[in-house]
């Protein structure tokens, strides 16, 4: 059973993830509102979707300070969001002969990612200004690919080693570790569970993607798709 400030991390994750997807949604709305994905239609979705990712951005602040009892801090929403980058693969695989539907939706993948980037920047924002300076851990929820799985294992002897680590889109939390020092290995079982599931048969490869919580390998579709969408852009 979780001791009660690992619950209420396991709540406040909880509760980011479904700002996320609900934010996402929206996204995902105004982008399928959307007529032809040329640059008039950039500057109309940046419009409509600045508003959502700020609110995204402003309530998953407010959790990541009041999960860590520090209410006081402040953390700026972003004034610009840069949404270009959803577009700029449609323009490029259209022009490279895919088809429409398959270049929209890879642009619908990454419009709607942008709502994950935008928290996950907001609570790392939050979890700078805590302890920089002291060990850190890095803690990965919902479909989570090998990588992250490993690095959730050590300890990391600031905020910014801890952030270093992370590959493109990665949105692992970051948080300080209480209790002092506790050597370069943490989560004993998690790393025994991660170092089993990479023992496959010659020929195969270790599952790619894992259930942060239960540490099962995700071989569905489903779980593996979560996981692209939130890290692929």
């Amino acid at each position: 059973m979780p001791t009660e400030p690992e619950q209420l991390l396991k709540n406040y994750i909880r509760a980011v993830a479904k700002a996320r997807a609900r934010t996402q949604r929206q996204i995902e709305t105004v982008f399928d509102s959307l007529g032809s994905y040329n640059e008039s239609d950039l500057l109309v979705f940046t419009k409509r979707i600045s508003p959502l990712l700020t609110a995204v951005h402003v309530e998953t602040s407010a959790m990541a300070k009041a999960s860590i009892s520090k209410p006081g801090l402040i953390v700026a929403a972003p004034e610009f969001v840069e949404a270009r980058q959803a577009f700029i693969p449609i323009w490029r695989d259209l022009a490279r002969g895919v088809q429409w539907s398959d270049a929209v939706a890879t642009g619908r993948g990454l419009a709607g990612a942008l709502a994950t980037e935008q928290s996950t920047e907001a609570s790392r924002d939050v979890m700078r200004q805590v302890a920089p300076s002291t060990p850190h851990r890095r803690v990965p929820f919902g479909a989570t690919c090998n990588y992250c799985i490993a690095l959730s294992t050590r300890r990391y002897h600031s905020f910014d080693t801890a952030e270093a680590a992370s590959h493109k889109n990665c949105d692992c939390e970051i948080r300080p570790i209480e209790g002092g020092d506790p050597g370069a290995l943490i989560n004993r079982e998690t790393y025994k569970a991660w170092k089993e599931a990479q023992k496959v048969a010659d020929g195969e490869k270790p599952p790619r993607y894992f259930d942060a919580e239960t540490l099962e390998p995700l071989t569905s579709a489903a779980g593996q798709t979560s996981a692209r969408r939130r890290r692929s852009r």
